[in-house]
């Protein structure tokens, strides 16, 4: 389901920002969708009896998160394509809307006495967090934004999503079995990204 997000960005960038994507183009990020939701579609038939009991609410929560996607694309865009603030500036900003909602979050009782404090304390976790942070939430949101700034959002929003595919030779190294699959998965994906830039 999340890997809607990108067509639906792509339509919703045709429309609102009269971006024109040729047929070679759309090809491409339907090949390189399907490939991922190949790849990440694998597990699903190891979960056995484990049936998630709010399959409902899940798929409702995921395609308001391709919608929030899609409008944060958007908007990043109409800001940054015809102007010279830099992808860093926009960035930051970014994290500091997410940082005051979270922190507004916290306000409640509920979640405030859920949080786990401790982890803050030790030094692993504040090290583990601060990398994590540093090179996940930084790194990519700014990578993310230079991005939506130098392409078209279709395009930019589809090659965000093969991140999965970068676990598959980090499971080799840690010598777990990769399927053929997932290896055909890799393949499509590649032949989808190819025509995404022949398409440019």
């Amino acid at each position: 389901m999340g890997t809607l997000a990108p067509p639906i960005t792509a339509i919703a960038g045709t429309i609102f920002l009269q971006e024109r994507l040729n047929i070679v183009a759309w090809w491409g990020i339907l090949l390189t969708i399907l490939g991922v939701a190949w790849v990440i579609s694998e597990r699903l038939g190891e979960t056995g009896d484990n049936y998630p009991t709010h399959l409902t609410k899940g798929i409702i929560y995921v395609f308001l998160a391709a919608i929030a996607n899609t409008a944060g694309s958007l908007l990043s865009r109409a800001a940054l394509a015809n102007t010279t603030v830099e992808p860093i500036w926009a960035a930051l900003l970014r994290l500091l809307g997410g940082q005051l909602v979270l922190l507004a979050w916290l306000y409640f009782p509920r979640q405030r006495s859920n949080f786990q404090w401790k982890i803050l304390y030790s030094w692993q976790g504040g090290v583990g967090i601060f990398f994590a942070a540093f090179i996940g939430t930084y790194l990519g949101i700014w990578l993310q934004v230079t991005a939506i700034k130098f392409t078209e959002t279709g395009i930019a929003t589809t090659l965000l999503q093969t991140s999965p595919l970068f676990a598959i030779p980090l499971a080799i190294l840690m010598g777990e079995k990769v399927s053929w699959r997932a290896i055909t998965g890799v393949l499509v994906t590649l032949g989808g990204i190819t025509l995404l830039f022949y398409g440019k």
